[in-house]
């Protein structure tokens, strides 16, 4: 299961905590907005802020890291879904240094993100990009033969990724990302993921004809029993919470 970090795991943008601390948050908020919203290609946003920020010192940056405010929820959905066999990733645009801090303070035992470069241990404006999150996320996926691939995130650069899952979770998303991926959350409370991914105990009946990927889709919330619909007995008719036909 896939996460961003920025705005979706803490309730932030991470590299805007630091700029508040340049005094440079003004002209960071403004490009950060641009490229979650695609007008900005990520790789040129990246540039733009880093060289507001170089000069900065780590240590500083992972003190930050360790008070940047986790989103409501977080820690409860990762504890959950972990001792319910899930297993949580981060796959972030945002910055190593900081991806290490989060991934620590949630129980995340994985994480990827880009990698800053640091010189005697101030930031120097250079970075690395490394992370795909598509690639990332089904390269994970066929590694622990995940049963199905989950995915959630808010900007414009988690849009490949949210469609490559089975389940792709919009988390209180741009305008952009919410054109492109029905399946959201609107409220910032991460527990009302759960709400979306927990066991429902609903009796679903659907016809063969139905499509592979719909009914593996459906059977990962509900019971399912593939019957042709014209020759089921009435009391299966009337238990059943849903029926699906073409």
């Amino acid at each position: 299961m896939g996460f961003d970090m920025d705005k979706t795991l803490v309730d932030c943008e991470t590299l805007e905590a630091i700029a508040k601390e340049v005094g440079v948050l003004k002209e960071v908020e403004e490009i950060t907005q641009r490229a979650m919203n695609g007008e900005l290609d990520f790789r040129e946003a990246v540039e733009k802020r880093l060289n507001l920020l170089k000069g900065f010192p780590k240590k500083r940056i992972i003190e930050i890291a360790k008070t940047i405010p986790l989103m409501p929820g977080a820690k409860e959905l990762i504890c959950k879904l972990k001792a319910e066999g899930f297993y949580p990733v981060i796959l972030t645009g945002g910055f190593d240094i900081v991806a290490k801090e989060i991934a620590k303070r949630l129980g995340i035992d994985e994480f990827y993100a880009n990698k800053l470069e640091t010189k005697k241990g101030i930031l120097t404006g250079e970075f690395e990009i490394t992370v795909d999150k598509k690639r990332l996320l089904l390269d994970i996926a066929q590694k622990r033969k995940a049963h199905h691939i989950v995915a959630v995130g808010d900007g414009a650069n988690d849009i490949p990724m949210l469609k490559a899952a089975d389940i792709g979770i919009a988390f209180c998303a741009k305008p952009i990302v919410r054109e492109e991926i029905k399946l959201a959350v609107n409220e910032k409370n991460m527990m009302k993921i759960w709400d979306i991914l927990k066991p429902k105990d609903l009796k679903i009946v659907i016809d063969p004809t139905i499509h592979e990927t719909a009914a593996k889709l459906l059977g990962q919330v509900a019971n399912i029993r593939v019957a042709k619909i014209d020759t089921l007995k009435e009391n299966i008719k009337k238990t059943a919470d849903v029926i699906v036909v073409r």
